[in-house]
């Protein structure tokens, strides 16, 4: 007999404890893709979505994030650039702490105001 109101119990393991290793495999691509390392916590947006070839190779782990991750969004494709909130959830996921500001970088001898993400 239900109890209205009562939640349903979840069944089986959850993705995070199912799919560690695949999810870990994940943070990594993701942080070869956009040059994260141990002495370079800062991923500026800039730099994303002026490399095409960066924008692809996260676009291409799409797939993988929706398969192996808790997907709270049903659609990325209603978000203007899809990649960078890729990016974000997987690190939210991961319980990657992290801000997102804003500051002047110098590129190609120009200086250009980007959104930075620098991981905590």
């Amino acid at each position: 007999m239900d109890i209205i109101g009562e939640k349903p119990k979840k069944c089986g393991k959850s993705k995070k404890i199912m799919y560690e290793k695949e999810q870990k495999e994940i943070l990594q691509k993701m942080y070869d893709i956009t040059g994260i390392t141990d002495t370079n916590k800062m991923i500026a947006f800039y730099d994303i979505d002026s490399n095409q070839t960066k924008i692809n190779a996260i676009m291409a782990l799409k797939d993988d994030i929706n398969k192996y991750f808790k997907v709270c969004m049903s659609s990325y494709s209603e978000i203007k650039r899809e990649y960078l909130s890729l990016v974000k959830h997987v690190l939210k996921q991961m319980n990657i702490k992290f801000l997102t500001t804003k500051k002047n970088i110098h590129r190609d001898k120009v200086t250009r105001a980007s959104t930075i993400i620098v991981i905590l």
